[in-house]
């Protein structure tokens, strides 16, 4: 038996799920765009492949050409995402339980889910290795990434008719360096006790934090965003 088919067959299966669906509107055709000159599906699947807490990953997309991309890059997509979870209000814990129900159909067991969404291409290996870990130690509990913060919370506004109101309902007097660090889910990695996903959850109630730097926690959403990391994956191809 090959290792990955051992990794495949082990019980209480540590999964990733990479979810890619085909249309995307503020980024056409996102997931098939290259990004530092490679697609940017293919940022998350190599880093994928090489963490070695992930006994089997796959993708769920319902775009042929999405899944032919993800093959090519060595990846399983072992069936096509259904329309009705393809669309602007699907919702992430519903495609994440639907590809879990498929492996689950084929005769795995499956210990947590790893969601692992293309839009973060700066995450690394040791990243997804180290929220695992986390995991292990309370296999209870979901794990979810997050970032700093910055400016704080404190620091934030609403415009009301023009006039900067500070969400705090006051302004703060300490400076942003003095006040506690604060931190916010960077949508780059989520581990999932299958507990969770079954009562259709992917967080919980009390998720431990796995902090990561806010240079690989970009989350593409918008132009402005994807020129930064490029910017930032250049920088590390120095």
């Amino acid at each position: 038996m090959s290792g990955a088919a051992a990794r495949a067959s082990r019980t209480h299966a540590t999964i990733a799920v990479i979810p890619a669906r085909g249309a995307s509107k503020r980024i056409p055709n996102k997931n098939r765009r290259p990004l530092a000159g490679k697609p940017l599906l293919l940022w998350t699947t190599e880093v994928a492949r090489r963490a070695r807490s992930l006994d089997h990953i796959v993708v769920s997309t319902d775009d042929p050409s999405i899944a032919a991309l993800a093959r090519e890059g060595g990846v399983e997509v072992p069936f096509l995402r259904p329309a009705d979870l393809a669309s602007d209000t699907s919702r992430m814990v519903d495609v994440i339980r639907h590809a879990v129900d498929r492996l689950e159909e084929s005769g795995m067991s499956v210990e947590a889910v790893v969601t692992l969404q293309p839009t973060s291409p700066l995450r690394t290996a040791d990243d997804i290795d180290q929220a695992v870990a986390l995991f292990k130690k309370n296999p209870t509990c979901a794990v979810v990434s997050v970032s700093p913060v910055v400016p704080p919370p404190e620091w934030w506004i609403r415009i009301e008719d023009g006039i900067a109101v500070p969400i705090s309902g006051q302004w703060p007097t300490s400076r942003s360096q003095d006040l506690p660090a604060t931190y916010a889910p960077n949508g780059a990695i989520f581990v999932t006790p299958m507990r969770l996903l079954e009562r259709g959850d992917l967080i919980g109630d009390n998720p431990r934090a796995f902090v990561m730097p806010r240079e690989r926690s970009i989350d593409i959403d918008e132009e402005s965003d994807w020129r930064l990391a490029e910017a930032l994956l250049a920088d590390v191809a120095r």
